[in-house]
């Protein structure tokens, strides 16, 4: 069976970079932070209802990338304000993610730092 564009993008991800992942993405974090000292960290423990279509961590810099396929539909801004949450939980915790976009006319980083002032901001406003 032929596999979809955005199968195939994931698919292409990971043949890149073997560290790319797509499953289990609470579960590295609740291994990571476990390992940190963090025990019953707060960050894993709740549901941000956001889950990557693929993902990077990396302990020794204290990163995360996601990555997030689009192909029919554009990220809405209920998804967006997910994704900032999580970038928020982490920040808190000292550590960064960066979020990369992968559309059909190519890839584009979205600055989750920008979106959450912005939403931040828009709120205030």
């Amino acid at each position: 069976m032929k596999k979809s564009w955005h199968e195939q993008q994931i698919c292409n991800l990971m043949k890149k970079c073997p560290r790319v992942k797509k499953n289990g993405f609470y579960k590295t974090l609740r291994e990571v932070f476990k390992e940190d000292g963090w025990g019953g960290d707060p960050l894993t423990a709740r549901n941000y209802g956001y889950i990557p279509d693929a993902y990077i961590v990396n302990e020794d810099a204290m990163n995360i990338v996601v990555f997030e396929v689009v192909d029919h539909h554009k990220i809405t801004r209920e998804r967006m304000c997910c994704i900032t949450e999580l970038w928020f939980g982490l920040d808190c915790e000292g550590w960064d993610m960066q979020m990369v976009a992968i559309y059909k006319h190519g890839r584009m980083r979205v600055d989750v730092t920008d979106n959450f002032y912005e939403q931040l901001y828009s709120r205030v406003a």
